[in-house]
């Protein structure tokens, strides 16, 4: 019997972005399923960091030395199912945080199932969404409070359309881009500001009532935006760094975490729990099958977001769209069907 084989995309230099040479697939372990990819999402944040070269574990590392294998989400179908597998089988459809790669062995606890009636490109956002989920948990949106998201990327987009199914009064949303800006009103955007202009805390406190946004969602990925969410928000107020802000700010701690006692928080989806306990009961699987019940009952919908696709044969064309280009670009998918 022919040994599979699998390719993935690699960055070889800083940003670039290829297709690694075809290697021999490993045994599969008894508790492992092997999945043949159809799809997968570049991610908006993390992954272009690394592609362009400004994630900060990168440096003191030398821009011609290769980076990464990137991507950590991927929709596909069985292929094998190991020895001690019992809850899968061969031809379904699953999900699974898994790199840009033709096919990949994978936990068959960490896969989830996707439902009957959701595509695969809704589903290639079940990483996403649940990242956006993991920060609205951490910010715990109640009757009544307004709120700001800040960066209206994917994540940001992600993150109004997930408010816009809970109580808050107010979903206020913002970035520089007007295409951005647009996709969170059609998400569900109560108001749409530009980031950039002289008044923005004008606004802010005008339509708070004077009192500033009780949540802040910055989704910017930016540090220098700290300052920002944090003067936008009120009195006791919660600011929730979604995306992932790479470099330094300074900060006056006494003006907004002393003074307001604002709570600065950050999400960061690794650290959601694998294991439920009582203290914690929803895990990165179980969000992770709460945002596919949502895209099964059409009450979340993202493939609004996807404006790029590419087959995995040439991804430079789509990274650097994603990253170049951001007021036509929000979300790009690898095809790897062909």
């Amino acid at each position: 019997m022919t040994t599979p084989r699998y390719q993935y995309i690699v960055f070889p230099a800083q940003g670039k972005a290829g297709l690694s040479p075809e290697e021999e697939m490993s045994p599969l372990w008894p508790d492992q399923v092997r999945m043949r990819t159809s799809i997968s999402l570049i991610s908006p944040g993390t992954e272009l960091a690394f592609f362009a070269g400004t994630h900060s574990s990168l440096k003191n590392v030398s821009p011609d030395e290769a980076r990464c294998a990137p991507g950590y989400s991927g929709v596909g179908i069985i292929e094998e199912v190991g020895s001690n597998v019992k809850t899968f089988k061969k031809g379904e459809r699953i999900f699974a945080e898994t790199g840009h790669v033709t096919r990949s062995d994978i936990a068959a606890d960490a896969v989830v199932p996707i439902p009957a009636g959701v595509s695969d490109e809704q589903a290639v956002f079940t990483m996403l969404a649940s990242i956006a989920l993991h920060g609205l948990r951490e910010a715990a949106p109640q009757f009544g409070e307004n709120v700001l998201v800040l960066g209206l990327g994917a994540i940001g987009q992600a993150a109004v359309r997930l408010l816009r199914l809970t109580a808050v009064r107010q979903i206020i949303a913002a970035d520089v881009f007007p295409m951005r800006l647009g996709a969170a009103r059609q998400g569900g955007a109560d108001v749409t500001l530009s980031a950039d202009g002289d008044s923005f805390s004008d606004e802010i406190r005008r339509l708070s009532d004077g009192r500033g946004c009780e949540i802040v969602i910055d989704a910017t990925g930016n540090a220098k935006a700290a300052n920002t969410a944090l003067s936008s928000a009120a009195n006791r107020g919660r600011v929730i760094l979604l995306g992932s802000p790479h470099g330094e700010v300074t900060l006056d701690l006494y003006k907004y975490i002393h003074k307001q006692e604002i709570s600065l928080i950050g999400a960061y989806n690794p650290n959601c729990p694998l294991t439920e306990t009582s203290r914690s009961p929803w895990t990165q699987k179980r969000n992770r099958a709460l945002i596919l019940e949502y895209f099964r009952q059409k009450r979340l919908d993202l493939l609004p977001l996807i404006t790029h696709r590419g087959p995995y044969q040439n991804p430079q064309p789509l990274y650097d769209a994603l990253w170049k280009e951001k007021n036509n670009a929000l979300a790009g998918v690898l095809d790897w069907t062909h």
